[in-house]
């Protein structure tokens, strides 16, 4: 072999090896790009303060890292893969205590109306002012307990709130997604 074949034969393989490592990139970057990663979440309360991030998916999730937090504290999980039907468990220490953060709703304009119906003076009672004014009471109360149902329901929602979840995982080529939720 003379000189001049050599050196072209060691310039074409200097440039295969500088070739290679971009062909393989392009290859797995192409790959990526066309990954169908079937990864869904289901995040559920196991227990007041508990929750299971479930993979629901047909895929499995690598390198999950799964955040939940509320105004008052942070928490988190790792789990190194998930397959469908698989869970990763976060415990939240104060929400299990019964500690949430306050929900500012406004006040029933019954809260005034008294749980008792009036009591009326021997002089009145059968007459018909009388009956008006129980009549009167019960609407009231009624439309009380109404407003109490009201507002305990939008207290409730707003507590299932207050947790927030973020939950961030690699395919299995490396592609990274995140999901996020609020619950409580």
């Amino acid at each position: 072999m003379n000189s001049a074949d050599a050196v072209t034969l060691a310039a074409s393989c200097a440039a295969a090896a500088f070739a290679a490592p971009t062909l393989w990139l392009t290859w797995l970057a192409h790959r990526r790009a066309r990954e169908r990663s079937d990864v869904r979440w289901q995040v559920v309360r196991a227990e007041e303060g508990v929750f299971d991030a479930i993979n629901i998916g047909q895929d499995p999730a690598f390198e999950v890292h799964v955040e939940m937090w509320t105004v008052t504290e942070v928490e988190s999980a790792d789990a190194a893969q998930l397959n469908q039907g698989d869970r990763v468990t976060v415990l939240l220490p104060r929400r299990a205590a019964g500690e949430y953060a306050p929900i500012d709703l406004p006040h029933s304009m019954f809260d005034e109306v008294s749980d008792e119906p009036p009591e009326f003076p021997d002089i009145v009672r059968g007459s018909s002012a009388m009956k008006g004014i129980l009549a009167n009471w019960e609407r009231a109360k009624a439309a009380k307990d109404r407003a109490s149902e009201m507002h305990a329901a939008l207290e409730r929602d707003a507590r299932e709130e207050q947790v927030q979840v973020r939950i961030t995982w690699r395919s299995k080529l490396g592609v990274w997604s995140e999901h996020t939720e609020r619950t409580g």
